[in-house]
């Protein structure tokens, strides 16, 4: 897996929160930023754990935290927060993420 591909996620997610309206400060934000550090973490860690076991640990809870991070953008969107092209890419970086886990 490329470390860039959940880097690159995360900065585009970065980019979004900081459009946000201040009172979602301490819910979607957060949320947010903690679901795309988690993505990353999770696929480091797996890549540095030789037990099997773990290691698949770690990628299903990335694919668990993509899920979540893709809900919450769409949250946004049906809040009005952001438009369906402001999420596109991070949508996207998203999909090939589960991709390269093995994930449709």
């Amino acid at each position: 897996m490329s470390k860039n591909k959940p880097i690159e996620l995360g900065v585009e997610v970065y980019h979004l929160v900081k459009k946000l309206p201040p009172e979602e400060e301490h819910v979607l934000s957060e949320m947010l930023m903690r679901a795309t550090a988690d993505v990353a973490v999770n696929i480091a860690q797996s890549e540095i754990d030789f037990l099997e076991e773990k290691r698949s640990q770690f990628l299903s809870e990335a694919r668990g935290k993509i899920a979540a991070l893709e809900t919450l953008l769409l949250l946004c969107v049906e809040l009005n927060y952001f438009g369906k092209e402001e999420i596109e890419t991070a949508m996207n970086l998203c999909v090939e993420i589960r991709r390269m886990l093995g994930e449709s």
